[in-house]
């Protein structure tokens, strides 16, 4: 299904971003993006897989 293949393909990507950081730095940064997230209070996207559901 394509939706299955475009939230695999998204999941994989975002995983990879920070792998130039060490792991402190890995650390840190989902610390801010988890206050960010709870600052804004922004929907879950990705609760799920598609052909779960969500």
């Amino acid at each position: 299904m394509l939706v299955d293949a475009f939230y695999e393909a998204t999941c994989r990507a975002i995983e990879e971003l920070p792998s130039g950081l060490d792991e402190p730095d890995r650390d840190r940064l989902a610390e801010l993006l988890a206050r960010v997230v709870r600052d804004n209070e922004v929907p879950a996207v990705f609760a799920g897989t598609p052909s779960a559901g969500g």
